[in-house]
């Protein structure tokens, strides 16, 4: 069964709903106007979907940021005033399952983001047994209930058909899906000094 990105961006808004508080967060525009200052002051480029993301992120959301190789997924996460332990995919694919563990335990406390899903097969291999990374990973962070967050430059139907579709339902139910609306690259040449 193949679902389209509108099909599962309403199952991941099923997932989410956050019951409606009785008094709203007082704090709530101060702490996005301070993320957003303090991001413009590490150099990241502002947009709409960033400003998107930032009030989410508030709200206690895990994001799934998505779009095209260069347009501030990962430094996003980078740019945010909080303490946010970055795993990058292709890093944990040369692991072997014991290790996947061991960092899993290491940060059964802290905020994550599994960044660059996608990239590549999930696959692993530990002394000539085969497992999938990605659902260890997931399935870790599903048992720590702490915020997990994600990067990738795939669509959903692009994960669906790179991954099992049980890894791909556990990511769009922890995490918010935002597009990077960006089309151009943040990175541009710098002259060395």
């Amino acid at each position: 069964m193949m679902l389209n990105d509108e099909q599962l961006l309403k199952m991941a808004e099923q997932y989410l709903a956050v019951e409606e508080k009785t008094k709203p967060d007082p704090n709530f525009d101060a702490r996005v106007q301070f993320d957003i200052k303090h991001m413009a002051g590490r150099g990241y480029i502002l947009d709409h979907s960033t400003i998107e993301a930032i009030k989410k992120y508030e709200q206690g959301y895990s994001l799934l940021l998505t779009g095209n190789v260069g347009v501030g997924k990962t430094y996003f996460f980078k740019c945010l005033p909080y303490d946010i332990y970055a795993l990058d995919m292709n890093f944990a694919m040369r692991w072997k399952f014991t290790e996947i563990e061991s960092w899993l335990e290491c940060h059964v406390d802290d905020e994550v983001l599994i960044d660059d899903i996608g990239a590549g097969s999930s696959k692993g291999n530990d002394y000539g047994v085969q497992y999938d990374v990605l659902m260890c990973l997931l399935n870790g962070r599903m048992r720590s209930r702490k915020r997990t967050h994600f990067t990738t430059n795939c669509n959903s139907v692009q994960l669906i058909n790179n991954f099992d579709y049980r890894a791909v339902d556990r990511i769009y139910g922890m995490a918010f899906p935002i597009k990077m609306d960006r089309v151009d690259s943040m990175r541009q040449p710098k002259p060395f000094k």
